[in-house]
């Protein structure tokens, strides 16, 4: 399991005993609520699996009951919040996973006892009808502990998409089941369309609520501001200009005036508003991000792309109208797919080495074309261990020595205190100068800092770019000499 730095400084306890599963207890402020959360990774063995029952003698879900049980007793909380996701091979079909009407108030004889009632009623859907012995266990387990799946509760996956594609036929085994204290956060399940395995993989997003804002479940967090940004547009500068022009001249600069001197700040503010607002109106503000196209291999070439798009339009196709035949084409142009990437490889390979071994006499040749193939660079394995680096530094930063060095310092402290370089020969006094450096900035300076400001430059955390100050440095000079 690989998980980020910012996540595992959250990790309070970890079970690593179990057999296929991972159990891990996060502490409560990775998500801002009230209760830590108990995150398990599981893959439960299919009902006629070849594993020997003797290494483990309860199988199926009630392993993993068990598994849960022995982890929750050994938390000292009795509040927790529940995550499981895995290949868990039980399928549910469209059976409910919550008691209706879950309250003791139906039961005269439990109205003084303390039973935790669940009040989680949200209906799911299934792409898969089917329901096996895996499925009914997991669905007394769901009840049991109070969890819920959230295949086909998300607005992601509204369907509960199939999320096995095996020759066997399709199928919804693989889950995300949580708590109903989960289902009050920012949430968004999703089974994404990917062919590297039979198995399609699943992503659950959460957004960390730190409020007491109440939301809607499966309500995403719009409380959170994204930073706008701005791409230059060369064919809107004139357009820029004046917009730019007819903002500034309903602009009250002795108000502005009175903010500088009030704070500086807000008045910056109030500039780069100006500026982000003509950039809007001129139709350069974007909200997509460039990315590089990945690099594909070499053998990699039209024949696989256009293949591979026309299996994923097939999948896409199924997965909306649940054909028979379109699912049969699908495994078809799967099969080719994989087929006809495993010889384009195996062809180039052979080339490859045939390449090579025809350029034996030709050094030069023979170390062109393996570099040709050196896709990335190898990074060095450091070899230089923490504790090192630590006395490195702390030797380097630490070279006075406040015995030998108290003398040295008052002598400085004295000469600074006496010196007068007016009266002294080898120091270059020079009054002009001294009140140049003294003098306010002009506006020449900001215009020529202005103007040497390289265009096509990222923009920092303002937004604007280097152009969009250029083409308004007329007015925005003598602005900035005033800031």
């Amino acid at each position: 399991m690989c998980l980020r730095q910012s996540v595992v400084k959250y990790i309070k306890k970890t079970w690593t005993g179990f057999t296929d599963s991972i159990f891990i207890l996060f502490d409560k402020a990775m998500l801002g609520i009230a209760e830590d959360i108990l995150f398990v990774c599981v893959y439960i063995h299919p009902e006629r699996s070849s594993i020997k029952t003797d290494t483990r003698p309860i199988q199926g879900i009630d392993y993993l009951e068990n598994c849960l049980l022995e982890c929750i007793s050994d938390i000292d909380t009795d509040d927790l919040q529940l995550i499981i996701m895995g290949d868990l091979n039980a399928r549910t079909g469209s059976l409910r996973d919550f008691i209706i009407n879950d309250d003791n108030r139906y039961i005269p004889s439990l109205e003084d006892m303390e039973y935790d009632t669940d009040t989680f009623q949200i209906p799911r859907c299934s792409s898969d009808n089917d329901i096996n012995s895996y499925g009914r266990d997991l669905i007394d387990l769901c009840c049991s502990l109070g969890i819920h799946m959230m295949n086909g509760r998300s607005t992601s996956d509204p369907d509960g998409s199939f999320t096995c594609f095996s020759g066997e036929g399709t199928s919804l085994v693989d889950y995300c089941i949580c708590t109903s204290g989960i289902y009050e956060l920012p949430y968004d399940f999703k089974v994404h369309t990917r062919c590297e395995s039979d198995h399609f993989p699943v992503t659950l997003h959460l957004k960390p609520v730190y409020d007491n804002t109440q939301r809607e479940p499966g309500q995403l967090d719009n409380s959170i501001t994204t930073i706008k940004r701005y791409r230059w547009r060369p064919e809107q500068a004139s357009k820029y200009f004046d917009v730019i022009n007819r903002s500034l001249s309903n602009y009250d600069l002795q108000h502005f005036m009175f903010d500088i001197v009030e704070d500086v700040n807000c008045a910056v503010d109030k500039l780069t508003c100006i500026l982000t607002s003509c950039a809007s109106l001129c139709s350069m503000e974007t909200t997509e991000r460039q990315q590089r196209a990945p690099k594909s291999a070499k053998w990699y070439d039209d024949e696989c792309r256009d293949l591979k798009e026309k299996k994923y339009r097939c999948l896409n196709s199924f997965r909306q109208y649940r054909d028979v035949n379109v699912l049969r084409e699908f495994r078809f142009l799967r099969n080719s797919y994989r087929n006809m990437c495993r010889n384009k490889k195996c062809a180039f390979e052979e080339q490859f080495l045939n390449n090579l071994l025809s350029s034996c006499n030709n050094s030069k040749l023979f170390w062109k074309q393996v570099k040709d193939q050196m896709t990335t660079q190898t990074r060095k394995q450091n070899l230089i261990m923490t504790g090192e680096w630590t006395e490195y530094f702390k030797n380097t930063f630490n070279i006075f020595n406040p015995v030998t060095d108290t003398d040295h310092l008052q002598q400085c402290e004295e000469y600074v205190d006496t010196h007068h370089p007016i009266d002294c020969d080898m120091c270059c006094y020079d009054k002009d100068m001294n009140t140049i450096l003294n003098c306010d900035i002009s506006d020449v300076e900001i215009l020529h800092a202005i103007e040497s400001l390289k265009d096509g430059k990222a923009a920092g955390p303002d937004s604007i770019c280097p152009e969009m100050i250029k083409h308004c440095r007329t007015w925005y000079c003598h602005t900035l000499t005033l800031v």
